[in-house]
């Protein structure tokens, strides 16, 4: 009896003992099986994450367009000022183009001398109310280099530069500014040219707008500047006199209203290559409505750093600016 007790006490405790060791080793392979796991998660976490960084898209590349060169920096529309554009890694040369008595095509920001920024040729400011009685279409372009542009302090520009200049000539500002980048290495720069009109000036303040597109187009055909301008203008009639007679150039239809953007396009009667509104109208609906009608948008005036990151943010494809400088700042704000 205490023989079979004996017995039946080693069979169990060696029961007991088995069942520790196998528990204690089933608990060893699962914990070295869930190690195993975690460590083939976390690889895997590594893998997807360093692939979501190399896949996740770039903030959108925009083109900077530097109204009439460097505006803020530079006295407005002169070669000085497109120059200084180009230093600050500007693409596109915006300037705006009035027209002369005898047909010349050449830089000011209104078919009349300005009494903000400009003295006439005996050195006197122009007062306000007479700006318009220095009307550049009824005078000869010799008269109209007489008159300074540059040497004026402008209130809106405390920081711009100051130097006695002159309006230019369109065909001196492209030649001048291609040698310019040709000299300094830099890349061939696009002109964006608009045609500055007033409404009911028709052959009292500028030609009409066939004539008025005739004569630009002269002068971008003579440089064979076509694939490399952009024209535009608030005026419809000269962005479809420009898709009639030279469908090949590109257009932009700029805009300062709230109507909507297909009617703003139906009105115009086709899509243009870029649609250009005031800055305060741009909004994330509207930059995805253009993408899908197939233009480009590019806002005016963009003046502010955080004004650029977040239109870079909606995916615009160009500022226009009066502070090109913004350029580097906007660089140095990259992460490296």
């Amino acid at each position: 009896m205490f023989k079979s007790l004996s017995i039946y006490l080693a069979l169990s405790l060696f029961s007991i003992v088995s069942f520790a060791q196998i528990s204690s080793d089933t608990t060893l392979r699962v914990a070295k099986a869930n190690f195993r796991e975690a460590k083939r998660q976390a690889r895997l976490s590594k893998q997807t994450s360093r692939k979501n960084m190399q896949s996740a898209p770039a903030p959108k590349e925009m083109q900077w367009f530097g109204k009439a060169g460097a505006r803020a920096i530079m006295p407005e529309n002169t070669l000085e000022g497109m120059f200084r554009a180009l230093d600050l890694g500007v693409e596109v040369l915006e300037m705006d183009v009035v027209i002369s008595k005898d047909k010349q095509v050449l830089l000011a920001p209104e078919p009349f001398m300005q009494s903000a920024s400009v003295r006439t040729p005996s050195g006197t400011d122009i007062p306000f109310k007479d700006e318009r009685k220095h009307n550049i279409y009824a005078m000869e372009y010799a008269k109209v280099k007489q008159y300074d542009v540059g040497s004026k302090k402008v209130s809106a520009f405390p920081g711009q530069e100051k130097y006695k200049a002159h309006a230019p000539l369109l065909i001196e500002v492209l030649e001048q500014a291609e040698l310019y980048a040709k000299q300094k290495g830099l890349a061939k720069p696009e002109f964006c040219i608009e045609f500055r009109m007033i409404p009911q000036g028709d052959e009292v303040f500028h030609p009409a707008p066939a004539e008025f597109v005739d004569l630009v187009m002269g002068i971008v055909k003579a440089k064979s500047l076509e694939k490399r301008v952009i024209l535009q203008a608030f005026d419809m009639r000269v962005l479809q006199t420009i898709k009639q007679r030279y469908p090949m150039v590109r257009t932009a239809l700029m805009v300062d209203g709230k109507e909507e953007v297909q009617d703003y396009i139906d009105r115009l009667g086709f899509i243009p290559d870029i649609y250009s509104p005031y800055f305060v109208l741009i909004g994330k609906s509207l930059v995805d409505k253009c993408h899908e009608m197939g233009m480009k948008v590019v806002p005016w005036t963009v003046n502010a750093i955080d004004k650029v990151h977040y239109f870079r943010s909606l995916g615009v494809d160009g500022i226009v600016t009066d502070y090109p400088n913004l350029r580097n700042q906007l660089l140095s704000d990259e992460p490296h």
